[in-house]
């Protein structure tokens, strides 16, 4: 069932595959999310997984460059941002080992998709997981009242954040729109 496009600036809430997303107005820090969330997800390429963990790296920089980023006082927006790109940082240099079925370092901070937590159809649902928090992610830092809707503080994540962000995003964009086998 393919969602209807309503008149207006975005879309509301659709159920695809298995996840919940809302569908955004476009800007250049938002991204039309029915494309990017396709229920068929399969890991992308060597070459796109590389450039998505990278991406996730200066992430986790930017946010650790913060001005509020001041151990053991860390604003706690901040900090809950940041422990949510670390696992789905983690995820992504895992994904080769549950594909293999090799063990993971950290089994306990994967969450088992549909029960499994090894091979190809785990992966698959492992970065379909990282493809959502990826969104939602973005979406807090692109806009902060996301957080308050969470019980958190109103974060000024700065320029540095957002456009790191952004570049995560365009990262998976990618690697969903160019998926060679691999």
């Amino acid at each position: 069932m393919t969602p209807k496009k309503p008149q207006g600036e975005g879309f509301p809430l659709a159920l695809l595959g298995m996840v919940l997303v809302q569908e955004v107005p476009r800007s250049p820090t938002q991204f039309d999310l029915i494309s990017i969330v396709p229920s068929n997800t399969e890991i992308p390429s060597k070459e796109h997984r590389e450039n998505i963990t990278a991406r996730f790296s200066d992430l986790i920089s930017a946010i650790e460059s913060h001005k509020s980023w001041t151990p053991p006082n860390v604003d706690r927006s901040l900090f809950h941002v940041w422990d949510f790109v670390k696992r789905s940082h983690y995820i992504m240099t895992e994904l080769d080992n549950m594909v293999a079925g090799r063990p993971l370092k950290h089994p306990d901070q994967i969450p088992k998709n549909d029960g499994t937590s090894t091979g190809p159809a785990a992966a698959a649902a492992s970065f379909h997981d990282v493809l959502t928090r990826t969104i939602m992610i973005n979406q807090s830092i692109q806009d902060p009242r996301m957080l308050v809707m969470m019980g958190m503080s109103n974060a000024d994540f700065g320029p540095a954040i957002k456009e790191k962000s952004v570049a995560v995003m365009k990262a998976l964009t990618d690697s969903t729109e160019n998926q060679p086998s691999s």
